[in-house]
């Protein structure tokens, strides 16, 4: 596989790329969240919010630490999963179903939006992988920590 360093010139559609990403991630949760509450599952959304007013190092957990954790657990995934010849197609499905599958032990709501944000994120990790694999893990990493602080701030009552 050959690499290419991200330029300066590169900076706007690799923030366009991940807002683009966000976005879509962002139009999910609202049907899921429409969807829950037009079945009836309106319990099964709230239990997903986050605390009215969170502490600091909720914040901080949640919005930084976490993703940090957890983009590094993708990435060494995917680079595993690459090593044994997988299509990226089939990567981005066992990261999101993995994922999902862990987070719905919390609630299954939790593992149903889950999913989603890790496929988009395996899926912009080996768009940006082709620079290198520190730019794809930034690239998932900037996504994942914009989506949870707006999570975290935005949650509650």
């Amino acid at each position: 596989m050959r690499y290419y360093q991200l330029k300066w010139k590169m900076v706007p559609r690799f923030i366009a790329d991940i807002a683009g990403y966000s976005a879509v991630f962002a139009i999910y949760i609202l049907l899921i969240v429409w969807l829950a509450d037009l079945s009836g599952f309106t319990g099964e959304v709230q239990n997903f919010q986050t605390p009215a007013s969170p502490t600091p190092a909720e914040v901080f957990g949640i919005a930084v630490l976490t993703p940090l954790i957890e983009n590094a657990l993708l990435v060494m995934l995917i680079v595993g999963l690459q090593k044994h010849a997988i299509p990226d197609a089939i990567i981005t499905g066992i990261c999101g179903a993995l994922a999902g599958t862990l987070h719905a032990i919390i609630t299954p709501f939790w593992g149903i939006t889950t999913m989603m944000l890790f496929f988009l994120m395996a899926r912009l990790f080996l768009k940006y992988q082709r620079y290198s694999n520190t730019t794809g893990f930034f690239a998932t990493l900037l996504m994942h920590v914009m989506l949870n602080t707006a999570g975290v701030l935005a949650g509650g009552d």
